[in-house]
């Protein structure tokens, strides 16, 4: 068992005398009251004993037995020891505060000092039979000796023999014998993981001596609870502050982030929680504040109340020593501000991923419009993230998808101002943060509708070239190579939202297995018993509208210009219709099918059937049976369509943007929003 520098001195001429006391609670209050702490809570009470004793080092090492078990640990210090005549003060009364006790509830108030309450002694009845101190401490210019004894049957009465003169240096060791539940397998790893929680934040603390503990024969090491550190220098008038920064990967057993001011002679006078605690985001850190503003303060002694305790002002005399003061508050606050805004960020994309995975937004298709709106809509719960990640912290998955379902209402209708009389409510925004949320609402809403306006633009340059395709002979367009090829691409011009499922050269058995993997991720081969499974269609699509949980499919046929179509073509294009009724995969209840013959005219057949079919209030409709329906059109009726559909919105969102760009009256407003713009930043980085 190591050892600190001091022995137990025993002169056999001497005989010893035993002094017995009782502790003013009975040993059912002292049970009822520790109830909670476990071993490794406990040997931290003695570590803190040691360093409120001022030591530099506390050691914990252990006794193990033959069967992997541990018989006794040590816990000693080089501190200044227990004096003799303080004994009865600091081992006789006894607090029955159980929430006080609690270790779940300490507060260590506003110094250093931790070993106030009186209970810290008595804990070791938790795992051990006793408990046995053997003290040093300096009188009269000569350290003596002695040993106090507590039982766990009887924790009301300690035993203390006289003190002796020795030689060796100040200090306590106690000597828990007879423990149990304690594993030497387990007994390293526990302590190192309970007292890294504990006294992380203590041991980075300037001081005047260095301090740290070692647990068996290894230092402490707490360095994989550290996520950033960072350090930087503060003047303010005359006076300087040397910060230090440390965020933790956890929350420590002080719950509290807090500011620690130290004065120039590295003694820590006082702490304060800072104004990010209990906001829901695991931004924890510490924050050491050193400057001789502090050696004019006296040290602070106490404990804080069992809520999170209000900002005290440090009580400073001179007015402008308190100016700085203020001054230094506001650094502050603006440091860790700005030390918390990755962090958050960070968090809020790790948030909106998980909204994604667990299906909790809203039903988008997966064209390219709605796959902005899904953008904007996370930006914005990203944005309301970093500005309250609280808001979040503590929704159900229910309640979260009916926050995220109303932010997706404000956000697709004109009522995204509204949502800030709503927030108003729920958390306080500075006006900073309300510029830079309103910007993001004007910059998605913007950003959409630029994006739109560039996808619909697009639309009818794709349109213009098949038209020119389709009319120009001299194009020379054939049907597989280009129309088709050229449709593969662009088959939102038959409807939004679908999956390309096959197009030309995949036969039935092919498409089988993509239409089964897209619906159900099945990656099996499918095979089929049909006459026409070697049939190839030119264009075959699928979508799932999963609000009315109904699958819908396209087929489409692609004719030349040349070509007239007419009996012969319709036929294809039902027998088509009649595989895939034959192929049980393809005729699920809640399956509907559309087949579109598409070229450049049709002949008085088509419009026979056309014709007949008009009862049904379908323009194009040629044939229908349950849940699957025939179309003939023309290319010119497919442009006219697709025309009419995109005309309307693509004159709306210019008018749109209009409005919004209004915002900028003049040149400076102009270069001002070029701070914004990520090309102008990346070009002025480059130069």
């Amino acid at each position: 068992m190591s050892k600190i520098g001091f022995c137990v001195y025993h002169n056999p001429g001497h005989r010893l005398t035993m002094k017995t006391n009782e502790i003013v609670i009975s040993p059912t209050g002292i049970r009822r009251t520790l109830r909670r702490y476990k071993p490794t809570s406990a040997i931290a009470e003695y570590v803190w004993n040691g360093f409120d004793a001022g030591a530099s080092e506390v050691r914990i090492d252990w006794q193990p037995n033959d069967l992997g078990g541990i018989d006794r640990i040590t816990v000693e210090d080089d501190g200044s020891g227990i004096d003799y005549h303080e004994l009865e003060s600091k081992f006789k009364p006894f607090y029955d505060t159980r929430k006080a006790a609690d270790p779940a509830n300490r507060r260590y108030g506003l110094s250093s000092v931790h070993g106030k309450n009186g209970y810290g002694r008595l804990t070791f009845f938790c795992f051990a039979e006793k408990a046995v101190w053997t003290t040093t401490y300096g009188s009269d210019g000569s350290n003596r000796q002695y040993s106090i004894t507590i039982h766990e049957q009887s924790l009301h009465r300690y035993e203390a023999d006289d003190p002796v003169s020795v030689q060796h240096s100040t200090g306590t060791r106690v000597d828990f014998i007879g423990c149990r539940g304690l594993y030497g397998d387990n007994i390293a790893r526990e302590l190192e993981h309970h007292l890294s929680l504990e006294f992380a934040w203590f041991l980075e603390l300037s001081s005047p001596i260095q301090r740290r503990i070692v647990i068996g024969d290894r230092p402490l090491n707490y360095n994989s609870l550290i996520d950033d550190r960072d350090s930087c220098r503060k003047q303010i008038g005359q006076t300087e502050f040397d910060v230090r920064y440390i965020q933790w990967t956890q929350k420590l057993h002080d719950e509290y982030s807090r500011y620690y001011f130290i004065n120039s002679r590295n003694i820590d006078v006082a702490n304060q929680c800072t104004t990010l605690n209990q906001k829901g985001d695991g931004f924890y850190h510490s924050v050491y504040v050193q400057s001789n503003l502090f050696d004019r303060i006296p040290p602070i002694t106490g404990t804080v109340s069992d809520e999170i305790p209000d900002q005290l002002p440090l009580d400073f005399e001179d007015k402008s020593d308190k100016e700085t003061y203020r001054e230094l508050q506001e650094f502050l606050h603006k440091f860790l501000s700005h030390k918390r805004k990755p962090f958050l960020r960070t968090k809020a994309r790790t948030y909106t991923e998980g909204l994604k995975q667990k299906q909790i937004l809203p039903a988008f298709g997966e064209n390219p419009w709605d796959e902005m709106r899904r953008d904007a809509l996370l930006k914005v719960v990203e944005e309301l993230y970093v500005l309250e990640p609280a808001i979040f912290a503590s929704l159900s998955e229910k309640q979260t998808r009916t926050l995220v379902g109303l932010l997706h209402l404000i956000m697709d209708s004109d009522e995204r101002d509204s949502l800030f009389s709503i927030l108003d409510q729920v958390v306080h925004m500075d006006s900073d943060q309300r510029e830079e949320l309103a910007r993001l609402l004007r910059k998605t809403e913007l950003s959409n509708i630029v994006s739109t306006i560039r996808l619909i633009e697009d639309r009818f340059v794709a349109l213009s070239e098949i038209k020119q395709m389709v009319t120009e002979p001299t194009y020379y367009a054939d049907e597989v190579t280009h129309l088709q090829c050229f449709v593969e691409q662009h088959y939102w011009m038959f409807g939004e939202q679908y999956h390309l499922v096959a197009a030309a050269e995949a036969d039935f058995e092919q498409t089988l297995r993509n239409y089964l993997y897209i619906l159900r991720g099945e990656q099996k081969k499918a095979t089929l018993d049909h006459p026409d499974r070697k049939k190839q269609m030119d264009i075959f699509a699928v979508r799932w509208l999963h609000n009315t949980d109904t699958i819908d499919n396209i087929v489409v046929e692609l004719k030349h210009p040349s070509i007239t179509l007419g009996e012969k073509q319709l036929a294809q294009v039902k027998r088509y219709m009649n595989t895939i009724l034959d192929i049980p995969q393809f005729n699920a209840t809640n399956m509907q099918w559309e087949f579109y013959l598409v070229g450049k005219n049709y002949d008085r057949y088509i419009e026979q059937e056309i014709e007949s079919c008009k009862p049904h209030g379908e323009r194009h409709l040629v044939h229908k049976v349950g849940r699957y329906k025939v179309y003939v059109m023309t290319w010119s009726e497919v442009w006219t369509t697709i025309e009419l559909r995109h005309k309307f919105l693509l004159d709306k969102l210019k008018l749109r943007r209009e409005e919004l760009l209004t915002d900028k009256n003049s040149a400076d407003d102009v270069l001002m929003s070029l701070t914004q713009n990520t090309a102008a930043a990346a070009y002025a980085s480059e130069s």
